[in-house]
């Protein structure tokens, strides 16, 4: 690289750059915004100006080695503004961070996926950063196959209890897949569960009855009783004689006619 060069890191929100030599560390203003990635940069006096993203995986490495930045191994599992990442090898993760709450990880390809196995660089500044080094090749692929299908059927099934969870998964990558499956509740429940917000009840349990047919266990008012209902949340039995109008009732109106004859 020219000695009349730099690479440095923009983070997320930063209009500064850190630069370290052998003299020490010295921080630029950016002469324009730019995404946060690592660049190359020439400097202007107290100003560094973006030259091209740093795409050479030998400036990059230096980069994390002149800020002696620890590694890590973690699991990408929910995009918002970045990706959130949680560790895949948690012992070794504790050794560099105490809590395995979703950290940001930066700096990542367009082409991530969720669950995709990656080596990231602790960054501390102002907040902590995961910084994306490379793809974690050494993980057992398999057990990535396994974790994606299971995922596929979680959200897909209208129900997650009829799905079966793999064997032998490791613990990091059950959690990762909790946490992805939790932002992604299948829509019969979704639907349940607003259907009972509505009239102040409360979610149990979700059965499948079969032939279209589920029951929905719930507590309202202290109490606590089930519906029959099929997957457009009308009800086949409400558990009350209504003169076989039972399909007459949607859940929620179906629980206030119920528990009249209680009140």
């Amino acid at each position: 690289m020219s000695t009349n060069t730099f690479v440095g890191a923009v983070l997320p929100n930063s209009n500064k750059v850190t630069r370290v030599t052998d003299l020490g560390i010295r921080e630029y203003l950016l002469t324009k915004k730019v995404p946060p990635n690592i660049y190359v940069f020439k400097p202007k006096g107290i100003y560094a100006e973006p030259v091209a993203v740093a795409a050479d995986m030998s400036d990059r490495m230096e980069f994390f080695e002149s800020l002696s930045l620890p590694r890590v191994y973690v699991f990408p599992v929910v995009r918002t503004t970045y990706w959130l990442a949680v560790p895949s090898v948690k012992e070794h993760y504790k050794r560099f961070i105490r809590y395995s709450v979703p950290l940001p990880l930066v700096f990542t390809p367009d082409n991530l996926s969720p669950l995709d196995p990656v080596v990231a660089r602790v960054y501390r500044g102002r907040r902590v950063y995961l910084l994306f080094e490379d793809y974690h090749y050494r993980y057992d692929q398999e057990l990535i196959e396994k974790a994606r299908s299971y995922l596929k059927e979680i959200t897909s099934n209208l129900l997650r209890s009829k799905v079966k969870e793999p064997l032998k998964l490791p613990a990091e990558l059950r959690e990762a897949i909790k946490i992805i499956a939790d932002r992604t509740t299948p829509p019969l429940e979704r639907m349940v569960k607003h259907s009972l917000r509505i009239v102040g009840a409360e979610l149990v349990s979700l059965e499948d009855l079969g032939l279209g047919r589920y029951r929905v266990t719930y507590i309202y008012k202290g109490i606590r009783d089930f519906i029959d209902i099929d997957d457009s949340l009308f009800c086949v039995d409400i558990g009350i004689c209504v003169d076989g109008h039972d399909r007459d009732f949607d859940l929620a109106s179906g629980i206030l006619v119920k528990h009249r004859r209680y009140d």
